[in-house]
C-alpha cells in the first residue's frame, strides 16, 4: 500500500518530508492538480519514469508533461521559447494550460517517448507547487487513469490498480475543474491546439490576436 497522505490546511513538515524524500528516491506519487490527478515520477529519475510507463501500460511512442511550480522552470526545460509562448504563459500560468517545446538537454528521452519535445504546465494547485517547490524537480506524468477511463477528479476516482502500484498517494480534495489542461504546441512560429479543455480556443486566440491551427 502507498503512503497516504492528506494535507489539511497546508503541508506538515513531516508530511512534506517523507512525501519529497520518496520521491526523490525514484518513488512515484498520484498527485492533485487544479483539473484532474496526476501521477508522476521526479524528472531526474529515469528508472522511475520507464516505471511509470509500465504501470500505466503507456504506449512507448508517447510523452509525459513535465509538472513545474514557476514559470521560471521553462528555460531549463525548454530549448526555445517563442514571444507568443511567453504571452501564453504570463497570461494562463499556473493554470490548465500545457505548452508543448523542442526539448532541452535537460529532459530525458524517456519523458518524451518518440518526438523531440517536451509539454510543460505550471499547475495551480497549492499542495503540489509546494511539492514542487521543495522537490526542486518537475514531475514527469500524465493522468491518474487507465486508457479508456475518464481522468480522477479525486483520489478515491484513482483506479485501485494505479494507487497499489505507487508508493505515495496525496489527497488534496477535490480538483476544482475536474477536466483536462487545454494543450497548445509551441515548438515552432506557429502555435497549433493539440487538445481542447479548460482554456478554450477562443480565449487563447483573443489573447494572441490571431487564430490557431
Amino acid at each position: 500500500m502507498p503512503l497516504l497522505l492528506r494535507p489539511d490546511g497546508g503541508w506538515e513538515r513531516r508530511a512534506l518530508a517523507e512525501a519529497t524524500h520518496g520521491i526523490a528516491q525514484g518513488g512515484l506519487v498520484v498527485f492533485p492538480t487544479e483539473t484532474v490527478y496526476g501521477i508522476g515520477a521526479d524528472l531526474r529519475r529515469p528508472a522511475a519514469v520507464a516505471r511509470l510507463r509500465l504501470l500505466k501500460g503507456l504506449d512507448p511512442a508517447r510523452p509525459l508533461l513535465l509538472h513545474c511550480p514557476d514559470a521560471s522552470w521553462l528555460e531549463q526545460y525548454a530549448a526555445a521559447v517563442p514571444a507568443y509562448a511567453r504571452r501564453l504563459a504570463e497570461a494562463f500560468w499556473p493554470g490548465p494550460l500545457a505548452l508543448v517545446f523542442a526539448k532541452s538537454a535537460s529532459v530525458p528521452r524517456v519523458v518524451c517517448g518518440s518526438g523531440d519535445t517536451v509539454g510543460i504546465r505550471v499547475v495551480d494547485h497549492p499542495v503540489t507547487r509546494t511539492l514542487l517547490s521543495t522537490l526542486g524537480s518537475p514531475l514527469a506524468g500524465t493522468s491518474a487513469n487507465l486508457h479508456g477511463q475518464t481522468p480522477p477528479g479525486r483520489l478515491d476516482d484513482v483506479p485501485p490498480e494505479l494507487r497499489r502500484g505507487v508508493d505515495i498517494a496525496i489527497d488534496g480534495g477535490t480538483c476544482v475543474f475536474g477536466a483536462a489542461s487545454t494543450v497548445v504546441d509551441a515548438s515552432s512560429e506557429h502555435p497549433r491546439l493539440l487538445r481542447t479543455g479548460v482554456v478554450s480556443r477562443d480565449a487563447i486566440e483573443a489573447l494572441l490576436g490571431f487564430r490557431l491551427a
